[in-house]
């Protein structure tokens, strides 16, 4: 085996030779001493033993010898402090281990743990035992950018988002559920036959749901005339002027004169908003058709033509046209309506002053006859 290994042959020979010649000298002794077989052979066999294992560790290993000691040292390996290999039974074993990372020399605390390191190692800065906060900052390629404070804050924004967005969902499925269930409604409702018949039109309008006031209001504009409210108003005065009316008398009576009321507010409401919609519909169309868009703008912008409705109505428009697929006529409506929104006049509120009644407080005018 040792002439067929591939390492120089001094390098190969010299300790197991030497323990091979040890061997021999000891037989050597043993033939030729008067001792008991057994006390005779013991220092040959040990030699005979240290040979094998000598051979067996330079032929299976790449290294010299001396480079095999430290590495079996470093896995838990030991050797006798005094009496080389071949130690004693009250020898002290001294344990080698091998330390790779060298930063947990720096960390390792005492004299070897605050002695200064280079700056440039790769070390320098992490966080050890002796090191502080600061030094956590160690990024010489500025991979990592500068440090941010306010973590809590944006985690807490950023879990009130997500509440805030829950909220929302919520609050928009129960808009789009109740929107439903007013369709519904709205839908199985049945008109009267004759818009003429008032006590008909009165009973449809006592049977309708408060939500849908405005919507009948607007539906049942035709059937809401000058007769109808004089009707109603007519029976409210003759329940007033009974000496002693009936419990249903005075039920109809209170019905019938906030059912006028409600009319009378609702059809003033809407007409004023139909006539809106019909002047921003005029005033659309005359900026559509001018050529100068830019003009035409300013001058409805003078006659204080630009109000709610005439924005309210390029939106519409603008979506109809996003839903029909016109995609450069709902973009052209937008930005006529993001500049119209510049020109809206909005009322300043101006503070009162002091023993001044407001407006709606004030007494009715009397007549006088």
């Amino acid at each position: 085996l040792l002439l067929t290994s591939s390492r120089p042959p001094m390098a190969r020979a010299a300790l197991p030779l030497a323990l091979l010649a040890a061997f021999v000298a000891a037989s050597t002794l043993l033939l030729t001493s008067s001792r008991p077989p057994m006390a005779r052979a013991a220092l040959p066999l040990a030699l005979l033993a240290a040979f094998v294992a000598a051979s067996t560790l330079l032929l299976t290993s790449s290294r010299p010898l001396a480079s095999a000691l430290p590495r079996m040292a470093a896995r838990g390996g030991c050797f006798a402090a005094r009496g080389g290999l071949a130690a004693g039974r009250r020898g002290r074993r001294v344990v080698v281990r091998l330390i790779k990372d060298p930063n947990m020399l720096k960390n390792l605390g005492g004299a070897g743990g605050d002695a200064p390191q280079p700056a440039g190692m790769p070390g320098n800065g992490l966080v050890g035992m002796n090191s502080d906060a600061e030094r956590m900052e160690w990024d010489p390629d500025n991979l990592l950018g500068p440090r941010e404070s306010g973590h809590l804050a944006r985690l807490e924004a950023a879990q009130m988002e997500e509440r805030n967005k829950a909220e929302y969902d919520r609050i928009v499925a129960e808009q789009k559920k109740e929107a439903e269930i007013a369709r519904k409604r709205r839908e199985e409702r049945v008109f009267p036959e004759d818009i003429g018949d008032l006590d008909a039109v009165i009973n449809y309008f006592l049977d309708t749901h408060p939500d849908d006031m405005e919507h009948e209001i607007a539906r049942m504009r035709p059937a809401i005339t000058l007769d109808l409210i004089m009707h109603m108003d007519k029976v409210v005065n003759q329940t007033q002027l009974l000496p002693e009316p009936t419990q249903a008398q005075l039920d109809q009576m209170y019905e019938y004169e906030a059912l006028s009321q409600v009319l009378t507010e609702g059809i003033i409401m809407f007409d004023t908003m139909k006539m809106e919609a019909l002047r921003a519909q005029e005033n659309l169309k005359f900026l559509l058709t001018s050529k100068d868009k830019k003009s035409a703008m300013l001058e409805l912008a003078g006659k204080n033509e630009i109000d709610d409705a005439f924005i309210t109505l390029l939106d519409s428009n603008a979506q109809g046209a996003k839903a029909a697929g016109q995609d450069k006529v709902a973009e052209f409506l937008i930005q006529l309506r993001e500049q119209a929104s510049r020109y809206i006049i909005k009322p300043i509120a101006v503070p009162m002053r002091e023993g001044e009644v407001p407006a709606d407080q004030q007494p009715a005018p009397t007549i006088q006859q």
